[in-house]
């Protein structure tokens, strides 16, 4: 996919962060749950993450224009391979 293409390159974009998300939200329609974040890897205690999912709401959505920013720090461009693999890694996506 793109996503991954881009993982592979280290071409990352804040746009990534917004195709992440929309498959997310596809995905835990057509599987019937409640909310995308569902979708998301599990703390210990067996509940979505809410760091990752924060870290997408903040990367796929901002208020102000001035706030769009294409590039990424290393530190969302590690997050963001990190939940595609381990998105990929509990629902063998292809």
């Amino acid at each position: 996919t793109e996503l991954e293409k881009a993982i592979n390159t280290g071409q990352l974009n804040k746009y990534h962060f917004n195709f992440l998300r929309n498959i997310l939200e596809k995905t835990s329609t057509f599987l019937g749950y409640e909310k995308w974040g569902d979708l998301l890897p599990q703390t210990d205690d067996g509940r979505p993450n809410p760091y990752v999912a924060r870290v997408i709401n903040i990367s796929s959505h901002s208020k102000f224009s001035s706030e769009e920013v294409a590039d990424l720090t290393d530190d969302d461009k590690r997050v963001l391979r990190y939940l595609v693999g381990q998105i990929n890694e509990m629902y063998r996506f292809k």
